[in-house]
């Protein structure tokens, strides 16, 4: 617009003809200087004052009225008051902005196009007056396009890094749309598994507890707990395990209770009801880290009140059944094969004594044709700690060689370590189901067909 005015004013109207054209060149090249300290201000991002229009117009006819009074020669002086300042101001602003502070180049062409602007307009208003100085019409042919192209280069950089910013700015706008939306989702997914949870812990079919530890108070308790004992929840919570136990049993396992251990499995419970009637259940007790980065002693109870405890085997009872009548092999060994437990009818399949199972190795027993593919199989799972599974022959006392197949699984979560294996012997039918290595035979006729 600046531009389009000094054009208008310079080219289309003349300053030396009549009085209505003289005031219009005068007032578009007042706006000149204007418009071009507004467009300065506004490619810098300030904000331009009202009065700067307005001001350029009021001078621009004040110009005008002295240039029809006292002649051109005085109204060209006048120019000299405000449109040299209003373009130095303008170059001055430019190069105070921080849209070229990292290209010197474009700075310093549209400081230096607007500086020679407002150098040429000086000249233009000391030319009435000095004869000496050439006119700068020819100049300002050349000088117009080379501003108007570094005003268009600088307003280009301007557009393009504008859309650089807006690109930027709707890129972070879709991210943090798009944590937003994964926020929401994952608090959504929280508020349903806290809901699963708090559903899951009040419908359980067991008694579920939280105790706090060396106390054992109840801090939590399910539903069926209270139902079970037939007491309100408010009764138990706050109250310590110890003191709804039946007294007979309660200084027992109250050291149990209160002894720093990471868990207690089967411990047996008394409790006396609501109604008078006993409860007896087994508590499974293990110390967690809680929600709130406290320790809590999480506990499930199972309801054996009505199961017959005298008509269970002792553990004793148990492992003797175990050894003299299942019709399995079992035994536990050690990597190297020595058998530190065995049954009487591993014994029996293997001709080996609980002596010589200790001091020799379960793999002596092997049929001499099969013990080097069992040896290697046997290597590979103790060095792999995988399962060991085998057909193989044993040498039977009374039978010979007879077909088994032996079972090995290694044990990892206990500190007694080695394998746990069963022998077990196959019968005709296994036997035959089994494949076996065979010379290949040739397909062909048979003889007389």
């Amino acid at each position: 617009m600046s531009w389009l005015a000094l054009c208008a004013g310079g080219l289309a109207l003349d300053a030396a003809g009549g009085p209505l054209e003289s005031s219009a060149a005068c007032v578009l090249r007042a706006l000149f200087a204007g418009l071009t300290w507004v467009g300065a201000l506004a490619f810098a991002g300030r904000r331009a004052p009202l009065w700067i229009l307005p001001a350029a117009f009021g001078l621009g006819l004040a110009r005008a009225a002295l240039t029809s009074l006292a002649g051109p020669s005085f109204g060209a002086l006048t120019s000299l008051a405000y449109e040299p300042a209003a373009i130095l101001a303008a170059s001055f602003v430019v190069w105070r902005s921080e849209l070229l502070v990292d290209q010197l180049a474009m700075r310093l062409a549209l400081t230096g196009s607007l500086f020679a602007v407002a150098l040429f307009e000086i000249a233009d208003g000391l030319a009435p007056v000095l004869p000496g100085i050439p006119a700068t019409k020819q100049a300002w042919m050349v000088l117009a396009p080379i501003a108007g192209c570094c005003e268009v280069g600088a307003m280009w950089s301007w557009i393009a890094r504008r859309e650089l910013r807006i690109e930027r700015a709707e890129d972070e706008r879709r991210e943090l749309e798009g944590e937003v939306a994964r926020e929401r989702r994952a608090n959504q997914l929280l508020r349903q598994k806290e809901a699963w949870l708090f559903d899951f812990f009040e419908k359980a079919p067991d008694m579920l507890l939280v105790l706090a530890p060396r106390t054992c108070e109840i801090l939590r308790c399910n539903r069926r707990f209270s139902e079970t004992l037939g007491r309100p929840r408010r009764d138990l919570v706050g109250r310590r395990l110890v003191e709804l136990v039946a007294a007979e049993t309660a200084n027992r396992i109250e050291p149990i209770l209160q002894a720093s251990r990471r868990r207690v499995r089967n411990l047996r419970l008394h409790f006396r009801r609501q109604d008078g009637s006993d409860l007896v259940v087994l508590a499974n007790l293990a110390l967690r880290v809680g929600p709130d980065g406290a320790n809590e002693i999480r506990g499930v109870l199972h309801d054996v009140t009505g199961l017959d405890r005298p008509s269970v085997p002792s553990r004793r009872e148990l492992q003797r059944l175990l050894d003299q009548h299942v019709a399995t092999g079992l035994f536990h060994a050690d990597p190297g094969g020595r058998c530190a437990i065995v049954n009487a009818s591993f014994c029996e399949l293997t001709g080996l004594t609980p002596e010589r199972a200790a001091a020799q190795t379960w793999l002596d027993c092997i049929h001499g044709q099969d013990r080097r593919r069992v040896e290697s199989e046997w290597e590979r799972s103790v060095r792999d700690r995988s399962v060991f599974r085998v057909e193989h022959r044993v040498h039977h006392a009374r039978e010979g060689p007879i077909r088994v197949l032996t079972e090995c699984t290694p044990i990892t979560d206990d500190p007694i370590g080695g394998f746990a294996g069963s022998m077990t012997r196959l019968g005709a039918f296994a036997e035959s189901s089994v494949p076996t290595h065979r010379p290949a035979v040739p397909v062909g006729p048979r003889p007389g067909s």
